[in-house]
């Protein structure tokens, strides 16, 4: 405020009583912008209080007086837009906030998720009749990992899939249109193709 007078009285002999408020639009809007609505409005009154030492002695001419009007506004325009920036500000901060708890939420349910289709699946491991057997696709590796679980439980596993570690293997694969086959390989070497 204080550098904005002193500017002012140094562009005193060039303006003389026209823009007494013009360098005080600065500090209002620092003020409204950095410290908030309450000290930009005390920014725009000392203003016009230092811009009515620029005016002659007397009372305010239509001049001043309209001078003084549009600082008023210009002010009050100011202070109206840093209270929206912050409105603004805050509202951005919420949101974000929420959609980071949005996505913990998220990812604790695809983790729940998981946990459920891992032990319905071990579940239905254990709900197999002992002298029963299992048939996984060890390509998926969830799958898989069934095996050595079904094997503790004495059942029989039988491991389809085009990995190596296969039982009953597909390879060759040829896909016409909607039908396709491969050629399908068993432990003891190639059993045809399908």
């Amino acid at each position: 405020m204080l550098l904005a007078w002193l500017v002012r009285t140094g562009l005193e002999q060039w303006l003389g009583d026209r823009g007494q408020y013009l360098a005080f639009v600065i500090p209002v809007l620092a003020s409204a912008m950095f410290l908030g609505r309450g000290p930009g409005l005390l920014a725009a009154l000392l203003s016009i209080g230092a811009g009515l030492s620029f005016a002659p002695e007397g009372p305010l001419e239509a001049a001043a007086q309209v001078q003084l009007a549009l600082f008023v506004l210009v002010s009050a325009g100011i202070i109206w837009m840093a209270r929206r920036l912050d409105d603004e500000r805050a509202q951005r901060r919420r949101h974000q906030e929420a959609a980071e708890q949005e996505t913990v939420r998220a990812q604790a349910a695809v983790e729940e998720l998981r946990l459920l289709l891992e032990g319905a699946t071990r579940y239905a491991i254990f709900m197999i009749d002992p002298d029963g057997f299992v048939v996984l696709c060890v390509d998926d590796p969830g799958a898989a990992a069934l095996a050595p679980e079904a094997r503790a439980r004495g059942l029989r596993v039988i491991a389809v899939g085009e990995a190596e570690s296969a039982d009953l293997r597909a390879s060759s694969m040829v896909f016409e249109g909607s039908t396709s086959s491969f050629d399908v390989t068993g432990p003891d070497g190639p059993l045809g193709r399908v």
